[in-house]
């Protein structure tokens, strides 16, 4: 039958255990109540005049008659919820049950009232029809898992909680979006807030979150965590004012990012992998056991990305800040992508770090830092900073990329080895310093408007490209001392030092002052050339230089060994010239074929030779076509011969004075020219011998 009246409509009564069904189409200017046991409602059910429809089964409820309510509408107390037609209210909607609730079919309307789903014991939630809350609110708790294909659509929030979640439907609401899930959540549509936050709180042992095309759009917050296992945010586009995603185990975050404030990326204790691109107007926040970057990560407005991993940093992902970039906390650092900073660029860990062909380290307005307390470096390609770079290691350091401070310093420091292949530039000082070998092979290094230091306490340094630097250069070794390209101090001095054994220069060195310091041997066929001052070569034993040497100033050239120069020319404009040598069992002086001239000062050569090894034993053995020559000073030689040896011998030389005194002293050995050749003698001045 069918009912159609004013002042409401009772079917059953309080206490009815009976099934009730109704199938025929009430309308009622009232409230419309059906009570029994198992309900089913096969036909229209309407309230007008504000009446609300409430119906309370004590066993299931079914029905496909559609349910219209001039008020609210109620189903309640009883087990199984399951309409299978429209639903619309004025007012709030309200299911609850302790079995399942399912809407298959049936659309769920509140045009001014909220909608609320509440089973109990472990009945499930299957949203299969859609839900709309026009102005007000959508509330699903569930006692069973959630899941269904239905949309919700909500004027203010939506809040679902179950101990497994899966959304099956589009989710749009004007105010915040909660999930609380205690078991997998897993989003397969879109879930809209467009004027709150979008929370997805998801515990339990091994409960993970998932989605794969979805998107996520929140007006304000979005934070998903996954308390006790992995989190994975698919492929569809996140947008939100702030995104924080927090797991315990793996992260992935492939989901391409727009945050218009902070973003933060965190596993507790499994790896992060970020394969989506991110755009932070704020903070970028990154944190995991490895972290792997593959994809463009930015933030503007001054902030900052900070990545700290627990393990190592890979990755070919593009780093650009508006603020500082850096990497800490970890063991290796190993960026294949470029890096690129307003302010500074920081890598720091306990392992080796490098960088590939395309990790590029850019500081526009400040400097950059790669420090490791317990590895490597290797920097692949080109580091540029406005201010200062910085590398401290414990390990080696190597690689052909670039190092170009556009203001400030360079620096490398701490470790083993250091073999740079780039060039490295700085208007400020460079300085390389490592317990064993340095060397440049292709990496010329170049200070405009600094000085260039270069310090091995180990072993050896072999500089083959050259060395540039506006005041001092500095080149010390613990064993062998090499250079084969040229080294120039525009304004100050070169001083190059062997702790323990040789120097050997076989190109050009240049500057106001050089001091050369071996504690052996000294040898080169590379010129020097003192602008504004001396050239002293000292400290070691045996000197043999092959190439010219000029100064401003004096030339001194002393050793305990043998002093056997072949250089073109040795020749100071305003100082004096000072050899001395030996004792030592060969000739303690012996110059063949050099041009030794001092225009403004004096010549003077001691040289101490002793018998022994059946050799030459001449303290002084001028040959080969030698001149000595002063302009206005003196010329003394005083040789030591040994046993069977002449004190000086002068074979084929000319020694000549324009103003000043000749002294030739040969002691009891005595002074041999002349023979077997013609040289010349002559002075102004008085000349002895």
């Amino acid at each position: 039958w069918s009912f159609v009246g004013n002042g409401g409509l009772t079917i059953g009564k309080t206490g009815n255990t009976r099934a009730v069904t109704v199938s025929g189409t009430n309308s009622v200017a009232g409230n419309l109540n059906i009570i029994g046991g198992n309900l089913t409602v096969s036909g229209a059910q309407t309230t007008t005049s504000g009446g609300n429809i409430t119906i309370t089964p004590s066993g299931t409820y079914a029905g496909t008659g559609a349910i219209t309510s001039a008020g609210t509408l109620t189903i309640s107390g009883g087990s199984t919820v399951g309409p299978q037609a429209a639903i619309q209210t004025v007012g709030n909607a309200t299911f609850s049950g302790s079995g399942n609730f399912t809407n298959s079919g049936a659309n769920i309307t509140s045009s001014s009232g909220n909608v609320q789903v509440t089973t109990t014991g472990s009945a499930t939630t299957v949203v299969t029809g859609n839900v709309q809350a026009t102005t007000g609110s959508i509330a699903f708790s569930s006692a069973g898992a959630y899941s269904g294909a239905g949309t919700l659509t909500a004027g203010t929030t939506v809040s679902v909680t179950a101990p497994g979640v899966t959304i099956g439907g589009a989710v749009l609401a004007s105010g915040n979006v909660t999930y609380t899930s205690a078991g997998t959540l897993t989003q397969n549509a879109n879930v809209t807030s467009t004027t709150g936050n979008v929370t997805m709180s998801i515990s339990g042992n091994a409960a993970a979150y998932s989605k794969t095309t979805a998107t996520i759009t929140a007006a304000q917050n979005l934070e998903i965590t996954s308390a006790l296992s992995t989190l994975d945010t698919g492929s569809g586009a996140i947008s939100a004012a702030t995104v924080r995603l927090n797991s315990s185990g793996l992260l992935t975050s492939g989901a391409p990012i727009t945050s218009r404030g902070n973003v933060e990326l965190s596993s507790s204790s499994g790896n992060t992998t970020v394969s989506g691109a991110t755009l932070a107007a704020g903070e970028l926040n990154v944190v995991g056991s490895a972290v792997s970057i593959s994809a463009p990560q930015t933030t503007t407005n001054s902030r900052n990305i900070t990545i700290r991993p627990r393990a190592a940093y890979s990755g070919n992902g593009r780093l650009s800040s508006d603020g500082n970039i850096t990497i800490e906390g970890g063991t290796n650092v190993d960026p294949t992508g470029p890096f690129q900073a307003v302010s500074n660029v920081v890598l720091r860990g306990s392992g080796q770090i490098t960088t590939g062909t395309g990790g590029t380290l850019t500081s526009t307005g400040g400097s950059v830092q790669v420090s490791t307390t317990g590895g490597l470096v290797t920097l692949g390609n080109n580091v540029l900073a406005n201010d200062s770079i910085v590398i401290s290691l414990t390990g080696a350091y190597s690689g052909g990329g670039t190092l170009t401070a556009t203001n400030g310093t360079v620096t490398i420091s701490g470790g083993t080895s250091v073999a740079p292949s780039g060039a490295i530039r700085a208007p400020g000082n460079i300085s390389l310093s490592g317990s064993t070998a340095i060397s440049n092979s292709t990496a010329p290094i170049t200070s405009t408007a600094g000085a260039v230091s270069v310090v091995s306490t180990g072993t050896t340094v072999s500089m083959s490209s050259t060395i540039s630097a506006s005041t001092s250069v500095t080149l010390r070794a613990n064993t062998e001392l090499t250079t084969s390209a040229a080294i120039t101090s525009s304004t100050s001095r070169v001083s190059i030092t062997s702790s323990t054994t040789s120097v050997r220069l076989d190109a050009s060195v240049a500057g106001t002052d050089i001091e050369v310091s071996p504690k052996t041997t000294y040898q080169g066929s590379g010129s020097l050339s003192a602008s504004a001052g001396a050239i002293r070569i000292s400290g070691g034993t045996a000197i043999t230089p092959s190439g010219s040497l000029r100064a401003s100033g004096n030339i001194s050239l002393s050793g305990s060994g043998k002093l056997n120069i072949t250089s073109p020319t040795v020749s100071s404009t305003n100082g004096n010239i000072n050899f001395a040598a030996g004792p030592v069992m060969d000739e303690a002086i012996e110059i063949n074929g050099s041009a030794v001239s001092a225009n403004n000062g004096t010549i003077d050569m001691t040289g101490r030779s002793q018998a022994g090894n059946g050799v030459n034993r001449e303290g002084v053995f001028l040959l080969g076509g030698t001149s000595l020559t002063t302009s206005s000073g003196a010329i003394n030689l005083t040789g030591i011969g040994g046993s069977g040896g002449w004190g000086v011998w002068i074979a084929q030389a000319d020694v000549l004075s324009t103003s000043g005194p000749i002294t030739i002293d040969g002691g009891t050995q005595g002074v041999l020219t002349g023979w077997g050749a013609t040289s010349n003698l002559g002075a102004t001045a008085s000349t002895s011998s």
